[in-house]
């Protein structure tokens, strides 16, 4: 079984209460899954009902395809002001098991079957619920090199406002005197993480050469997908 997912990290709000992931199946069969919440932490409201919920709940995606599943939030007037976060999962429910002929010993015998036992995989998802709070945010320190580091030059210290809540957003490094983008990715701290690191890898011309110049600046947007001009930018 080949099966991906376009996303395992949806952020939703009370300005974004929907998203969606799309489940890629690259095998020669269709598979069915179905979509849950695994954890049912806070994710239950007072009224029995989830504050997060799939449509569908449960497809078949055929083979070589995708489906696009929509998760979104159920936010009650009652509802607590906070973050709340969910483990969902993806789970293959059935497949086509693979049969295999093995030969007899005897020359008249006819070949016997064999059936052989499939791991259904679960697909884990992490949904982050804010509810009526602020973005998050981190604040940017200057850089740090580490020349004794193999795999990377050097790290952008990242330090959270709110230590308990999570932090999702974007990081890009561009050359101050050519905005040429040296490297870009998605930043994500969870909310047990009171700070983290936006490291530029060792590998690659272009980081060397800003490196060398010393013409490298951060970027930051503190959401993700980007839908605005970047929150901070500190170079160094």
């Amino acid at each position: 079984m080949r099966v991906t997912l376009s996303d395992t990290l949806l952020v939703l709000d009370n300005q974004y209460r929907s998203s969606t992931v799309d489940m890629v199946n690259m095998s020669e069969d269709p598979v069915e899954f179905t979509m849950s919440v695994t954890n049912d932490f806070n994710g239950i409201g007072a009224d029995g009902i989830p504050l997060v919920r799939w449509q569908p709940a449960r497809a078949v995606v055929p083979a070589a395809q995708s489906v696009a599943f929509r998760v979104a939030s159920r936010l009650r007037a009652d509802l607590p002001a906070g973050e709340y976060e969910f483990r969902a999962a993806a789970q293959s429910v059935s497949q086509k098991p693979p049969v295999t002929l093995i030969p007899s010993d005897t020359p008249d015998a006819p070949p016997s079957l064999s059936l052989t036992g499939l791991v259904m995989p679960a697909l884990p998802i992490t949904v982050y619920l804010r509810h009526n709070i602020d973005k998050p945010s981190v604040t940017v320190m200057p850089f740090v090199p580490t020349p004794d580091d193999r795999d990377s030059v050097g790290y952008f210290p990242l330090i959270k406002k709110d230590p308990a809540v999570s932090f999702v957003g974007i990081g890009q490094v561009v050359r101050k005197d050519t905005q040429a983008e040296v490297v870009g990715r998605r930043i994500h701290l969870t909310p047990r993480q009171a700070e983290g690191r936006f490291h530029l890898p060792r590998a690659g011309k272009p980081v060397g050469e800003a490196i060398a110049a010393n013409t490298i600046c951060l970027r930051l947007w503190n959401e993700y997908p980007a839908r605005s001009k970047h929150t901070q930018e500190l170079c160094g």
